[in-house]
């Protein structure tokens, strides 16, 4: 699957995909016009409404992350922007938490690009979002950065 992803993201796991979706939609490079934009391939975990669901992006080799950027989907419906997600990255064999930077939080605003960056330097060949959605909805990703 790594021919569609483009850019230092080789692979991309979810625990749900709706069936009419995507995983590797989020690193496709295609810009999103805002949270509702239907003309672009996206993630979302359509219909496990109220589910955490974890979202597994594996670089292309080892790098040093300087900041993470994600796109929300949000259809105003039964897909919508999280309450809360929260991110880990693998050092060795085990997940360290993600801390961000004092100024930083992990933003859940639609209709821009939510970016938030680690509180020291970390390396790392793969991370995960762990995501809340509302408890009536799911939640989706129009796209992901990793600088």
């Amino acid at each position: 699957g790594a021919t569609l992803t483009v850019g230092n993201i080789a692979d991309v796991r979810a625990t749900a995909t709706y069936s009419g979706d995507i995983e590797y939609a989020v690193a496709d490079g295609r810009e999103p016009k805002d949270s509702f934009d239907t003309s672009i391939p996206r993630w979302t975990s359509w219909p496990k409404l109220g589910e955490e669901q974890v979202v597994e992006l594996k670089l292309r080799k080892s790098q040093k992350v300087e900041s993470i950027s994600v796109y929300w989907y949000d259809d105003k419906g039964g897909v919508q922007v999280p309450v809360s997600w929260k991110m880990e990255y693998k050092s060795g064999d085990e997940w360290k938490e993600f801390k961000p930077y004092i100024t930083d939080r992990f933003g859940v605003e639609p209709d821009q690009y939510n970016m938030v960056h680690p509180d020291k330097e970390i390396s790392t060949k793969v991370l995960r979002l762990k995501i809340q959605p509302k408890k009536e909805s799911t939640v989706g990703i129009l796209e992901l950065i990793v600088e």
